[in-house]
């Protein structure tokens, strides 16, 4: 997909828009806290894409637990690159909510000096169903494409 100027545009002033994305970690007693998001994010940061909605049709949905297990052990295994900050794109609110209570999944004696995750996300209507349903709930599909 290419974007047309304007969409490109928007969409960039989306991104910068800090009253768009939250960011939380945890303190080392395991509290969870509201931290700056970073823009751009950080070098060795992730990203993930959690699909749920209506792949849950096609093939058996991958918990976020799994996803955060192996970003974990890429941490470890790189522990000077990795950066424990992670942005999350996803439709299901319990992916979020699960985020916010995941402070280290699995640390690794030899994993990075930062233990608690930052976890990072827009702050836009979600809804854990397929295109269909969110057009029907959120609007017109550019407004839905952008911020989605």
């Amino acid at each position: 997909m290419r974007m047309n100027g304007p969409a490109l545009k928007r969409l960039y002033q989306m991104r910068i828009d800090p009253s768009m994305h939250i960011a939380v970690t945890h303190t080392s007693r395991g509290e969870l806290i509201n931290t700056t998001v970073p823009f751009p994010l950080h070098d060795g940061s992730f990203s993930m894409h959690v699909r749920h909605g209506d792949k849950g049709i096609e093939m058996e949905l991958i918990p976020f637990s799994a996803y955060v297990k192996k970003a974990e052990e890429y941490a470890a295994m790189n522990m000077i690159m990795a950066r424990k900050e992670c942005f999350i794109s996803t439709e299901d609110v319990k992916v979020i909510e699960e985020a916010k209570e995941t402070a280290n999944a699995w640390i690794s004696p030899n994993t990075t000096s930062n233990q608690n995750w930052t976890w990072i996300w827009s702050d836009i209507p979600r809804i854990n169903g397929g295109p269909k349903e969110q057009l029907n709930k959120f609007g017109n599909r550019t407004d839905m494409t952008i911020s989605k």
